[in-house]
């Protein structure tokens, strides 16, 4: 009783040489999840005093459609924010405060099959909420796509991530969940992938090795300089992924 999700959408066309415009706006009012607030099998330290979390959500975003770009505005205001703070120990965060999330997508044609897709976030949280986000989030593909061959369509290049150092949540195997630790900053290498993904007629498949930026001299030549998920969980070292399509048409 109480529980309800609100959510509105509009986009607007502005012309096919200027863009479109998007406007969104959603609240939800939700009682905290069974985990925090029953009693289950599961080691959890409770009160029983929590109130129904408030989440607003106000977002925009303009596209422009003649150079390929799209900026983004998202604004958050959250009360009776439930979390853990430990290992077993959950809690509520019952002041409104607001965090901010602003956008930059990006596609640039460097010659006639090179492209290069740019996604940059940049965000903040305002006030002492036990929340923490990266400043600045980005994902950078530098890709080959054409048809070098007549029923070759071809799509191969680099994926690099990154994210600026923050104090990332730490994770209570116990619960399998996540929760918010002020000691350790998780600082980063890039996350680098090399991949092929291609199609010849009805087959398709994809190629992806992921983690390069592993790759050390340090212990020893292989890829063990692992970056960190969250304080004493390392990512693993290069990964080898391969995937296949195949239709057959009778």
């Amino acid at each position: 009783l109480g529980n309800y999700q609100v959510k509105a959408n509009l986009r607007r066309s502005l012309g096919e040489k200027f863009g479109a415009l998007e406007l969104g706006f959603e609240n939800i009012n939700r009682t905290p999840s069974d985990l925090f607030t029953r009693n289950l099998p599961f080691p959890v330290s409770r009160q029983d005093d929590f109130g129904n979390e408030n989440v607003t959500s106000i977002n925009g975003s303009l596209y422009f459609s003649k150079i390929k770009t799209r900026v983004s505005l998202d604004y958050f205001l959250i009360s009776n924010y439930t979390y853990f703070k430990g290992f077993q120990q959950a809690d509520q965060y019952a002041p409104l405060f607001n965090f901010i999330r602003a956008g930059l997508n990006k596609e640039t044609n460097l010659s006639r099959r090179w492209k290069w897709y740019l996604d940059l976030y940049v965000q903040t949280v305002t006030g002492n909420a036990p929340i923490h986000l990266p400043l600045i989030y980005t994902r950078n593909r530098l890709a080959y796509e054409g048809k070098p061959f007549r029923n070759l369509v071809l799509s191969t290049g680099l994926d690099i991530r990154y994210y600026s150092p923050y104090f990332a949540d730490n994770y209570s195997p116990v619960l399998g969940q996540f929760f918010y630790q002020t000691e350790r900053k998780i600082s980063i290498r890039p996350d680098v992938a090399a991949y092929a993904n291609f199609r010849i007629r009805s087959f398709t498949t994809y190629v992806r090795v992921e983690n390069l930026n592993t790759i050390t001299q340090r212990y020893g030549f292989g890829f063990k300089d692992n970056n960190l998920a969250a304080p004493l969980y390392p990512n693993p070292g290069m990964v080898f992924r391969l995937g296949i399509f195949w239709n057959f048409v009778n």
